[in-house]
């Protein structure tokens, strides 16, 4: 099992959520320690939206 740490910035942050989301993110910071794989990496996204507007860019 993987072990998420929350840096003092995101503390702030997360203490400014109202508290309805809290029990979302508590659901997101379980579920990146227990199975940190699951879904797309942040990196690959970045790539995609990257190579989707230089095609953009392209055709004009």
């Amino acid at each position: 099992m993987y072990a998420v740490e929350t840096d003092a910035e995101t503390v702030e942050q997360v203490t400014a959520l109202p508290t309805s989301a809290l029990p979302s993110y508590a659901e997101l910071m379980a579920l990146l320690e227990v199975a940190p794989w699951s879904g797309e990496s942040y990196n690959a996204m970045a790539e995609a939206r990257r190579s989707t507007s230089s095609s953009k860019t392209d055709v004009a």
